[in-house]
């Protein structure tokens, strides 16, 4: 897929992907900042 209809589904497809990878690792990091929290207690 290249030219103008590749470019135009690519760019949101890509800011689809990392915005979900951004949140995935935005919950690992608070769930391991949880686990050590719980576990120091």
């Amino acid at each position: 897929m290249m030219g103008p209809l590749g470019m135009i589904l690519a760019v949101p497809i890509y800011a689809v992907i990392k915005t979900i990878i951004l949140h995935i690792v935005r919950l690992v990091k608070l769930k391991k900042k949880s686990d050590k929290d719980g576990v120091s207690d």
